[in-house]
């Protein structure tokens, strides 16, 4: 009789150990999940904004660009102070650029050490990665070029140019 009541205890503490195990997986999992979200999120609102600066100088860039056309010779003044205004403003866009490049380089990161691993996630952002870092190297090859900046960007992208080729296969 003592070895059965034995044999029950070890049973259930077996049975109580297990779902203490099994309850900590799924909430670790649960959290870790949660956790992935809010860095997403918060990412997505910084590219957001990065983007969003991008366009407000460009547009400057392409207003001043404009009222350049109107001017006349007599007015070269304005026109030099425009065209000093313009270059501050492409310095300015480029410093934008290389900010939300950098957006684009720590969300790389991330995915590429697994620390943002849902595939729901790195879907959602898959193509506006492509698109917005394309956009970059067009307007600045040297960027593309260089084989020393931008090294988690370029690393995940030739790892879905290789699966997007296995799959075309």
């Amino acid at each position: 009789m003592e070895f059965i009541l034995e044999l029950v205890s070890i049973i259930v503490a077996s049975i109580a150990a297990v779902i203490s195990i099994s309850t900590f997986v799924i909430q670790h999992r649960s959290v870790r999940k949660t956790e992935q979200m809010k860095i997403a999120m918060e990412i997505n609102s910084k590219l957001d904004d990065a983007e969003n600066k991008i366009f407000e100088i460009k547009d400057q860039i392409k207003q001043i660009e404009y009222e350049n056309e109107d001017l006349s010779p007599y007015q070269s003044a304005n026109s030099d102070k425009n065209i000093a205004k313009i270059s501050i403003l492409k310095r300015n866009l480029k410093d934008a650029s290389l900010h939300y490049m950098n957006l684009w380089e720590f969300l790389s990161f991330l995915v590429n050490k697994k620390e943002i691993h849902n595939s729901n996630i790195i879907e959602f952002f898959k193509p506006n990665l492509i698109s917005g870092t394309d956009d970059v190297f067009e307007d600045y090859p040297e960027i593309k070029n260089n084989k020393n900046v931008f090294e988690e960007i370029k690393q995940l992208r030739k790892k879905w140019d290789d699966e997007s080729n296995s799959l075309n296969k």
